[in-house]
């Protein structure tokens, strides 16, 4: 009689916890599947006027204007929103160094301002250095190179964020990985939002209610920054409240028990 080993207990455990600790995409959009036009054309996208798609990708030149997707997103204290770019060129000049561009999150109800979004990776150029995040393409060819960035946002316990990025040059074939950047140098974390509160606050006054969007934001005006991008993607990962893990805990504390007493069945019957 084959004996059933500790081993194979474990690893149904440990499949439960990554079936659990999976991520779900929260959206897609390819813009190059959208007429030219406003952004709206998009589906459940809605922006200030000047962000247009055009020729495929969502454009916008050297203005203060914002877009955002309505595609609610819930994040608990430790979970991870990670937001991608995709086919994205960057054309001017820059303004050696200062932010340009900022890709993150805001809660709902923020469409004003400097608020969206309210936790932000920043885009910044200097003529060579392209900086997207903590992630760094020191030889970046503006208006030619095409690239892509993957930004992972992380709420903390303390209602702060941290961000990791990576910026890949398809053109180059380069990929750039940042360290991550704690919570202070991060867009918005401080509030400021028109209801005072910041998007921790904002989500924690009604969990599993209140959510926040994906947004971007031009952040200059009179600069040669313009920007087009093929696509966005958000995808989401939650992480299993300790109640979760102490029932995990248990299972596998039984899986392990009933192979401790199958085993000495056996061999008592051997």
């Amino acid at each position: 009689m084959k004996k059933p080993s500790i081993l194979s207990y474990s690893i149904g455990i440990l499949l439960s916890l990554a079936t659990i600790c999976s991520g779900q995409t929260i959206f897609t959009t390819d813009f190059g599947a959208f007429a030219d036009g406003p952004i709206a054309n998009a589906t459940g996208w809605e922006g200030q006027p000047l962000w247009t798609i055009s020729g495929g990708n969502a454009t916008l030149g050297s203005t203060f204007q914002r877009a955002r997707n309505f595609s609610p997103i819930i994040p608990n204290v430790g979970d991870s929103v990670v937001v991608t770019l995709t086919d994205v060129v960057f054309t001017g000049a820059g303004n050696g160094g200062n932010t340009l561009y900022t890709f993150g999150l805001a809660a709902q109800t923020e469409h004003t301002g400097s608020q969206v979004p309210q936790v932000g990776s920043e885009l910044e150029f200097t003529g060579t250095n392209l900086t997207v995040g903590g992630a760094v393409d020191p030889n970046y060819n503006a208006g030619s190179d095409v690239f892509n960035a993957t930004m992972t946002f992380v709420r903390l316990n303390d209602g702060n964020w941290n961000l990791t990025s990576s910026l890949t040059n398809t053109t180059d074939a380069m990929t750039y990985n940042g360290s991550t950047i704690t919570a202070t140098n991060l867009v918005g974390t401080s509030g400021g939002a028109s209801d005072g509160l910041t998007l921790s606050q904002y989500l924690a006054l009604d969990p599993g209610v209140n959510n926040a969007l994906y947004g971007m934001r031009g952040n200059t005006s009179g600069v040669d920054a313009a920007i087009a991008i093929g696509g966005v993607t958000v995808d989401f990962v939650s992480v299993p409240e300790p109640s979760t893990f102490a029932l995990i805990g248990g299972l596998l504390a039984v899986g392990y028990t009933c192979y401790r007493r199958r085993r000495f069945t056996v061999k008592n019957d051997s």
